[in-house]
């Protein structure tokens, strides 16, 4: 199962689309992984190593045209999945507790999904953008290398414009709190990208050594 090279770009496009769906979903919530220590990260946090390092993947093996595809099938996922939000918001419910508790979770706002969009089409292009200028430089040489640059510049303008725009502005967060979210999250995917790189390197040589097509 999943020996093509073609079934195994369709499962990771799944992952990626949807592990950013799901992030943009319960990015509301925040927690403290370590307590008792001021480190604090959102939800989203959880779901976002996925799209992080199938992207890394993703930019690597397949031509730039296919990888425009992939974030923009991510883009219409998230551009879909807003609008369905906004649209139940508006059903008729004369129970307040019920509609104030989903407005609360799923009522995205316009800021949200701009917050949403904007981090995820900048992160996704830079992480590529680099990812391609290594490998024209190096060849397909020093993917690990490729892999965890490209990831500490994409996450951090990600991280950036995503939690300004929508912990700061739209869920009226304080500047301070959304500074320690945004340099904790940071150094945590720094970590984990570091960390995963052995096996992104060898899901990338698995996919290179993949047949086109199952036989």
């Amino acid at each position: 199962m999943f020996k093509s090279k073609r079934s195994i770009i369709e499962l990771l496009t799944i992952i990626f689309v949807v592990s950013i769906i799901i992030a943009n979903t319960i990015v509301g919530k925040t927690w403290k992984p370590f307590p008792g220590i001021d480190f604090e990260v959102t939800a989203a946090f959880l779901f976002f190593i996925f799209p992080m390092i199938v992207g890394d993947i993703l930019a690597e093996v397949l031509p730039k045209r296919d990888f425009n595809k992939v974030i923009l099938y991510g883009f219409g996922a998230n551009l879909l999945m807003a609008i369905v939000y906004t649209l139940v918001t508006i059903l008729p419910n004369p129970d307040s507790f019920v509609v104030d508790a989903y407005n609360l979770v799923l009522g995205q706002s316009l800021l949200v999904f701009i917050a949403s969009m904007t981090g995820y089409l900048l992160g996704s292009y830079t992480n590529a953008f680099i990812v391609w200028a290594l490998k024209a430089k190096h060849g397909e040489n020093n993917f690990k290398l490729r892999a965890w640059v490209s990831t500490i510049f994409g996450q951090i303008v990600d991280n950036f414009f995503f939690q300004i725009i929508a912990l700061y502005f739209a869920f009226k967060m304080p500047f301070e709190v959304v500074l320690i979210i945004f340099i904790s999250e940071t150094f945590l995917e720094i970590i984990i990208e570091t960390l995963f790189l052995p096996i992104t390197h060898a899901l990338v040589k698995r996919y290179r050594k993949s047949p086109e097509v199952l036989v």
